[in-house]
């Protein structure tokens, strides 16, 4: 009736991880359920914040000490304001 084969009712039963979301969708609808989303419970939500942090890896980028010194822009040297009344 839902136009699903007895191995996809079977993943959905069993829990599957993967499977395709508007043929879920037409399945509960022959079946007359409807799929509501919700957000996490705080406990849920405070599980995740206390996981420790992902770590990156070393940029290639190196620290800003370590870049040479940019020349000044035209007008923002000494010479500049000297000339300036």
């Amino acid at each position: 009736m839902a136009g699903v084969s007895e191995r996809f009712v079977r993943f959905v039963e069993q829990g599957k991880q993967s499977v395709r979301l508007d043929t879920l969708l037409a399945l509960l609808d022959t079946l007359g359920l409807e799929l509501q989303l919700a957000t996490r419970t705080s406990a849920a939500a405070r599980a995740l914040v206390t996981q420790p942090p992902v770590t990156q890896p070393p940029s290639a980028v190196p620290p800003s000490d370590a870049l040479p010194e940019a020349a000044p822009l035209e007008g923002d040297g000494p010479s500049a304001r000297e000339n300036q009344p």
